[in-house]
Formats: structure tokens, sequence, C-alpha cells
């Protein structure tokens, strides 16, 4: 490009009388920067979604044996399926519902990054936007 090499031909430091500044050079900064920080994001919500589906795997698995015990007790001491059903749904909420706030909270943090990266690429990239390409990236993962 001939910023670079303009950049090269005049010098950038302090120390030279002349210096050279362009918008495309500052654009091209900007733009590294928000990638590596996009790339660190990412790479930080996969390993975390990975952890989460671990932690699920295991927890439902270990403690199948122990619960179905449990239940059984229940119901031997004249708990109602109703109230049964009550019981085991709360717990599966709480199993299920933390990782999709963590997941909520970290896809929130994506779409503001990627609101921010589309407004110093000049383009007016709405939230609206950057939530349909996480959620592209997403399901494409």
């Amino acid at each position: 490009m001939i910023s670079t090499k303009l950049s090269k031909f005049i010098g950038t430091s302090q120390e030279d009388y002349y210096a050279f500044s362009s918008l495309n050079l500052k654009w091209l900064e900007l733009k590294r920067q928000n990638s590596l920080l996009s790339i660190s994001s990412i790479m930080v919500g996969i390993v975390f979604f990975v952890f989460m589906l671990s932690f699920l795997y295991f927890r439902l698995f270990t403690d199948l044996e122990c619960d179905q015990e449990q239940y059984q007790m229940l119901s031997k001491l004249g708990l109602r399926q109703k109230e049964l059903k009550q019981i085991v749904t709360r717990q599966m909420i709480i199993l299920f519902f933390l990782p999709i706030v963590v997941a909520m909270v970290h896809s929130s943090f994506a779409f503001l990054t990627f609101h921010q990266l589309g407004q110093t690429v000049s383009k007016e990239m709405s939230v609206l936007q950057s939530s349909i390409v996480v959620l592209v990236i997403f399901i494409c993962m």
C-alpha cells in the first residue's frame, strides 16, 4: 500500500521532523486490536462451553443412581407425583439455567464487541446485525 511505503520512507518516530499518519494506517491498527480481542473472547467462550458441557454430562450421569434412590424414597414417604415433578423441575432448572445465563452474558459482550468493530470499520452495524453474526457463527460451530 502507498501508506506503508510512505511511512517507511518518511518515518513515524518523534525524532524525525516529518511524520506521516494516515487514516488507513489507523484503521489497520484498530482492526488488529479488535481482531485480537475477538479471537480471545471467542476462544474463552469455546473453552467455557466445552467445560460446561463436560460438567453437565458428568453431573447428570454420576448423580443418576443417587437421584433415583432419593425419588423412590420420597414417593414411599407419600409425596404425590405432581410434587415430585415440581422438585425434579426445580433441580433441572438450577442445573441447566446457570450455564444458559452465563452464555447469555458472554454473548452480550460478543454483541457489543461486534458492534464496536462495525463502528470502527465505518459501517453502521446495529446490535441486531451483530447478534445475527454471532448466532450464525454459533450455529456453524
